[in-house]
């Protein structure tokens, strides 16, 4: 990590949002004919009916009729004006995968849809080569570095039921630091800068680092630093959403958080000047991988 401890929301189209995790609002329920219906491309909207429909209506607690009528609408227009989607009131794409998140990933993670950002920076995208930054830039370097971190997801899984922290985020930040360890000498510190220790790099200036690089103990240490981060963010910010609080927190664990200023301006000062909204799309990433096994070994 450097320095420290170490975009805002704007509106998607149905078609570029990854997704996964749970949220109160959203029943646990099968949605086989949902999922078919999806898997083949076509869409839910005015007009359409049968059992996807019917599944679709349960998830969003509409009257279930069967028929995609004014109430469902409604429902999906404010879901995704909820969630930062394309508001279309056409269920596809983002609108779907967001739904499918939702119910699937547990309850930890739901916060991480709450909140969209725009991803990865340019200069971050170029570790692995990528032309450009943004959110897909964010989910390809997470997707290389899923294997890596999912071999300590019961780590991050008991660090974060500790803390109340998502467990997908604090998989996020041991990919952005280390990409899941990878960037570690055999000692355990950074490659690069020799100060952060550990997948997700406690810096030893401002912290004595606890157990191995990749231990239970390491990940509690970390787990408890951002939410030291999260816990000064909102004190400091107490207007801000609770997602909003929490991504201030991810670029405190950065930068600190006597740096976070604005939230327009979470960003500036960190790492590449995008720290907390690339680690927000990897961890809704992660947490879509997350509920997909989750998903597997319920069948």
């Amino acid at each position: 990590m450097a320095d420290v401890q170490r975009r805002q929301n704007r509106s998607r189209t149905n078609s570029d949002l990854q997704t996964g995790s749970a949220n109160s609002t959203i029943r646990m329920m099968d949605t086989s004919n949902l999922e078919r219906q999806m898997a083949s491309g076509k869409l839910l909207r005015m007009g359409s009916s049968g059992m996807e429909v019917t599944e679709l209506q349960k998830l969003l607690q509409v009257t279930p009729t069967g028929k995609f009528d004014e109430a469902t609408y409604d429902a999906v227009v404010d879901f995704q004006n909820r969630y930062k989607l394309g508001i279309d009131g056409i269920v596809g794409g983002a609108t779907f995968q967001t739904l499918f998140g939702l119910k699937s990933a547990g309850d930890a993670n739901g916060i991480l849809f709450e909140l969209g950002t725009a991803g990865a920076s340019a200069t971050t995208a170029r570790q692995d080569g990528l032309r450009e930054g943004g959110e897909m830039a964010s989910q390809a370097m997470a997707q290389t570095d899923w294997n890596r971190v999912s071999q300590y997801e019961a780590l991050f899984l008991t660090a974060a039921a500790e803390y109340e922290v998502p467990p997908a985020l604090l998989m996020a930040i041991a990919s952005r630091e280390t990409r899941g360890g990878n960037s570690l000498n055999e000692d355990g510190f950074s490659k690069y800068d020799g100060q952060g220790f550990g997948m997700m790099q406690v810096d030893k200036n401002f912290h004595s680092p606890e157990g191995g690089a990749f231990s239970i103990e390491h990940v509690r240490q970390a787990a408890s630093i951002l939410k030291g981060m999260l816990d000064q963010v909102g004190d400091k910010f107490p207007d801000w959403s609770d997602a909003q609080k929490l991504q201030g927190a991810v670029a405190a664990y950065n930068k600190g958080s006597g740096r976070v200023r604005s939230w327009g301006g979470v960003d500036r000062n960190t790492t590449g000047g995008d720290y907390s909204s690339d680690v927000w799309v990897r961890a809704r990433y992660f947490a879509v991988k997350m509920g997909e096994k989750l998903k597997v070994e319920n069948q």
